[in-house]
C-alpha cells in the first residue's frame, strides 16, 4: 500500500511540474503579444508624428528630445492629455451659463477656466501654433492641419 501512495505521489509531482511548465510558456506568451502590441503602437504613432512633422525626420535624438520636452511637456498638453484619459462627468443640469458654461449649445467640451479656486494656467503662446503651421506648410500641407492636432 506504500508503494501505491508513494507512486501517486511521484505522479502528482510531474503533474504539478507540467503544470508549471505550462503555466511559464503561457506567461512567455503572454509577455510577447504585449511586446508586439507595444511595438506596434510605438510605430504607428511615431509614424504619424513624422507624417505631420516631416522635418523631425532629420532631427538627432538629442534635438528630438528637446522638441518633445519644449512641445509635449507643457502644463497645456498635461491638461488636455487629463482630459482625455479622464473618465467622462456626468452632465449637470444648465442654469444659465457660468464659469463652465459652453457657448453654441453644442455637445463641445469646455477647458474649465478655473479650478479649486485656482486660475488655470495661460494656453500657449501662439509661436507654437506658428511654429506648426510653418511645418506643415514646409510638408506642402495646410495649416489647419497643425491646428486640428493641438
Amino acid at each position: 500500500m506504500a508503494k501505491n501512495k508513494l507512486d501517486r505521489i511521484a505522479e502528482l509531482n510531474d503533474e504539478i511540474a507540467q503544470i508549471k511548465k505550462r503555466q511559464t510558456v503561457l506567461r512567455q506568451q503572454h509577455n510577447k503579444q504585449e511586446r508586439k502590441a507595444r511595438n506596434h503602437r510605438l510605430c504607428q504613432r511615431g509614424g504619424q508624428v513624422e507624417k505631420l512633422l516631416p522635418g523631425l525626420i532629420t532631427l538627432t535624438d538629442e534635438q528630438f528630445n528637446v522638441f518633445v520636452e519644449k512641445t509635449l511637456l507643457t502644463p497645456f498638453s498635461k491638461r488636455v492629455l487629463a482630459e482625455l484619459t479622464s473618465p467622462p462627468k456626468p452632465a449637470a443640469p444648465e442654469q444659465g451659463g457660468g464659469a463652465g458654461a459652453t457657448h453654441g449649445g453644442g455637445n463641445a467640451t469646455a477647458i474649465p477656466t478655473e479650478s479649486a479656486g485656482k486660475p488655470a494656467a495661460a494656453p500657449p503662446p501662439k509661436t507654437n501654433v506658428t511654429v506648426l503651421d510653418a511645418a506643415a506648410n514646409a510638408s506642402g500641407e495646410a495649416g489647419d492641419t497643425a491646428r486640428r492636432a493641438s
